[in-house]
C-alpha cells in the first residue's frame, strides 16, 4: 500500500530538472548576448581611438557641423571663420558627450557581465558574503564599484594607446568623463531594477490582499 502511495506521488525531481533545464536554455543565448555585445563595445571604443587625429578631428567636426545647423538659425549664412568658431565650440560637447555615452553603455554592459553572465560565480560569492554577514556590501561591489572599477580600468588602457596613435594624447579628465559615464549607466539600471522591484512586490502585497478579503 505504501508503496502504491509512493508510486502515485509526482517525480519532483524530474519536474524540478525540467524546469532548470528550460530557464537555462531561455537564460544561455541572453548570457552570451551580453558578453558579445560588451566585447563589441570594447572593441569600439579602441578602434575610435586608434583612428589618427585629423580623421577622428573630421568625424566629430561633421557632426558638430550638422548639430550647428539644426541649432543655430542661419548658420549657413555665417562667415567661414564665424561657422568655425561655433564648429569647434560644439565640437568639445560632441567629444565629451562621445565619451560619456560609450561608456554608460560599457558600464551598463560590464555590470550585466559580471552579474548575469558569471552569475553561478556571483552567486557563490553572495552566499559567502551572506555567511559572513556582510552580503549588502557584497552586492554593492558586484553591481557598482566592481563593474565601474572595470570601465575605468579600462579607459586608463585606452589613454595609454592613444600615446601611440598620430597626433592623439591621454587625458586624465578624459578618464574621469569615462568613469563618470560608467558609474551614470549603472546607476540608470539599478535605480530601474529598483522600481521594477517595488511594482512586483506591490502587485504582490496587492494580489495577497485581494485572496484574502
Amino acid at each position: 500500500m505504501i508503496n502504491r502511495d509512493n508510486n502515485l506521488k509526482p517525480d519532483n525531481s524530474n519536474n524540478a530538472n525540467s524546469k532548470f533545464k528550460s530557464a537555462f536554455t531561455l537564460r544561455l543565448p541572453a548570457q552570451i548576448l551580453a558578453v558579445i555585445a560588451w566585447i563589441a563595445v570594447m572593441v569600439l571604443i579602441a578602434w575610435f581611438s586608434a583612428q589618427p587625429a585629423d580623421e577622428s578631428t573630421a568625424q566629430s567636426h561633421t557632426v558638430g557641423t550638422i548639430i550647428c545647423k539644426i541649432v543655430i538659425k542661419d548658420f549657413k549664412t555665417f562667415t567661414q571663420a564665424l561657422r568655425q568658431y561655433y564648429i569647434e565650440m560644439v565640437d568639445k560637447f560632441v567629444r565629451k558627450g562621445a565619451h560619456f555615452t560609450e561608456y554608460a553603455f560599457l558600464g551598463i554592459l560590464s555590470c550585466a557581465v559580471m552579474n548575469f553572465s558569471l552569475k553561478s560565480a556571483a552567486d557563490k560569492m553572495l552566499q559567502y558574503a551572506k555567511e559572513k554577514n556582510f552580503r549588502k556590501l557584497m552586492s554593492i561591489l558586484l553591481l557598482f564599484i566592481i563593474p565601474v572599477a572595470w570601465c575605468c580600468l579600462y579607459s586608463v588602457t585606452d589613454e595609454i594607446h592613444q600615446l601611440y596613435v598620430e597626433g592623439r594624447y591621454a587625458s586624465v579628465s578624459d578618464v574621469l568623463i569615462d568613469t563618470s559615464g560608467a558609474a551614470f549607466g549603472i546607476l540608470i539600471i539599478l535605480l530601474i531594477r529598483f522600481i521594477a522591484n517595488r511594482i512586483k512586490k506591490h502587485n504582490a502585497q496587492k494580489k495577497t490582499s485581494t485572496k484574502n478579503s
